[in-house]
């Protein structure tokens, strides 16, 4: 099978953030004559990707075929490349626990690739069925300290790209130790959206939106059970708390916290929901507490000032980034120090709103600056 563009990405899983990235790059596409007939999706093979982006050529990526041909191969966004040092048996334990049909879905693959050689790894053995490889807009990391296989192949990956575009400074200071010098610095995907109809025009702090993550790595627990104190406290304090889910089918603990203690919460779910209605939702908050990354994208593409929460090295990155607007509540997860960052949110919101705006029109233009590059490379080629 021979296609023109195939694009691989997280998507189809339900997470929103990944979602988001696909929709902003097929859009960007479609905005710059590149044709539908041309582009094929390498990702999980999901029924709703039909309704959000009407019917697009989807090729389940654990299911590549190895007489597939690829003119050109775009890794689309996200964190596609990382590994963890972990407890690899409580791991499948808590999994197997928590959600039983992700376990089976990811064993039935792998039966699949042993019964049917054809079949090709679809993250790292597919660039070698690719005439060129573009590396659009990712973040890497953290990678295992112990097994250095997956650094290793990454590295390699990124040293056969005919253009890379990484969004983190982490990412850039793993090309330099890769030896990768060619290479440019973009904000997420995501920011190439028109979202202004959903811009929030709040003056004054009230309503806060916690966006969780389940977490199984470094300090969940802590990040867990003080979480739920300090909405406790901002409850107290007569704020108008709402908790948000952006992945219903990894984020277990908290789905079950949500219904055991009968909260109001938003949940992403792309079987029901366009994003229209999910931008909505989410864009009524005046201020945004968010363990993951795209609810700190979004709260600033809809011009609301944020707290990330440092469970990953990438929370703290976005919010160094709108220094002036927006926060980390570093991983000692101290609730003083977070009722301290909130209040000084509210104590100056309109600066802070305004250190928004500005730096979110300045990564719009860098992001579509992005696509004109990656363009231009494929039409070249």
């Amino acid at each position: 099978m021979s296609i023109n563009i195939g694009i691989r990405g997280g998507y189809g899983l339900y997470n929103f953030g990944d979602d988001a990235l696909l929709v902003a790059l097929y859009q960007n596409f479609l905005a710059n004559n590149i044709s539908e007939e041309d582009i094929y999706l390498l990702c999980v093979k999901s029924s709703y990707l039909n309704k959000q982006l009407k019917n697009p050529k989807v090729i389940d990526y654990n299911q590549l075929d190895s007489s597939i041909e690829i003119q050109h191969l775009i890794y689309g966004g996200g964190t596609q490349f990382y590994s963890f040092d972990t407890d690899n048996r409580k791991k499948i334990k808590d999994i197997l626990i928590k959600n039983p049909l992700f376990i089976f879905s990811k064993i039935r693959n792998q039966i699949i690739l042993l019964l049917r050689k054809r079949f090709i790894e679809n993250k790292f053995e597919i660039a070698d069925y690719a005439k060129k490889i573009y590396l659009l807009g990712v973040g890497v990391g953290p990678f295992s300290k112990i097994n250095h296989t997956i650094e290793s192949k990454t590295a390699n990956l990124f040293k056969k790209a005919s253009f890379i575009s990484i969004r983190d400074t982490f990412s850039s200071e793993k090309c330099k130790e890769w030896g990768v010098k060619e290479y440019m610095h973009s904000p997420d995907l995501c920011y190439s959206m028109d979202v202004s109809s959903y811009f929030n025009e709040s003056s004054s702090l009230k309503k806060v939106g916690v966006v969780v993550r389940d977490w199984n790595h470094t300090g969940s627990q802590d990040y867990y059970d003080k979480l739920i104190r300090f909405v406790e406290k901002l409850r107290n304090e007569k704020y108008e708390v709402t908790f948000i889910s952006l992945d219903k089918r990894s984020d277990v603990f908290w789905t079950k916290y949500f219904v055991e203690n009968k909260e109001n919460f938003i949940q992403w779910d792309a079987d029901r929901m366009t994003f229209d209605e999910f931008y909505g939702l989410f864009s009524q908050f005046d201020l945004h507490i968010t363990a993951r990354f795209h609810g700190a994208v979004f709260a600033s593409m809809f011009h609301i000032p944020f707290i990330t929460i440092e469970v990953e090295q990438k929370l703290k990155m976005i919010a160094e980034n709108y220094e002036g607007g927006a926060y980390c509540w570093k991983n000692d997860f101290d609730l003083e120090k977070i009722m301290n960052l909130v209040k000084k949110v509210e104590s100056d919101y309109l600066q802070h709103k305004k250190v928004i705006i500005n730096n979110t029109a300045q990564y719009k233009e860098i992001v579509q600056e992005q696509y004109k590059e990656l363009i231009k490379k494929i039409c070249k080629n």
